[in-house]
């Protein structure tokens, strides 16, 4: 078995922290960054303006008044939490179905997301894109 001295120790200490951080980052866990889908690349994690917490919305960290019933607030922040994780991409109604069907008791799947989408206030409304083929995705206006 080789020597280990410390200088030894510290350099095989610090390879093994360097291919952790590699690693996690291609995990997407890292210091917030995710994998970069078009160049294979990392980038940061985008920070969103719009975020749910529990059964409220924020935007630019003040509440959103939501007049809807307990059942239609429920599926507008399903709805809008899907959008905040896809960090932009372009998710289809369909994508959020099915992502709620594998939720237990099939989560909120069934619902017509465009139809929620335009019970939104103004503010929120505008900070979505849509494409009838593509889907929804929260626009570069949402980011912080």
């Amino acid at each position: 078995m080789a020597d280990l001295t410390p200088a030894v120790l510290a350099k095989r200490l610090a390879l093994a922290v360097e291919l952790l951080g590699e690693v996690a980052a291609a995990e997407g866990q890292w210091r917030g960054s995710a994998p970069e889908a078009a160049s294979g690349g990392l980038r940061k994690r985008r920070r969103w303006r719009l975020r749910v917490r529990g059964q409220s919305l924020l935007l630019d960290g003040e509440p959103v008044p939501i007049d809807l019933t307990a059942e239609a607030r429920a599926v507008t922040l399903c709805y809008l939490g899907h959008l905040i994780r896809a960090q932009g991409e372009w998710v289809s109604g369909s994508e959020i179905d099915l992502a709620e069907k594998q939720q237990p008791n099939e989560g909120l799947a069934g619902h017509r997301w465009d139809r929620i989408r335009k019970r939104l206030p103004d503010a929120l409304r505008s900070l979505i894109e849509t494409n009838r083929r593509k889907g929804y995705r929260l626009s570069g206006e949402a980011l912080a």
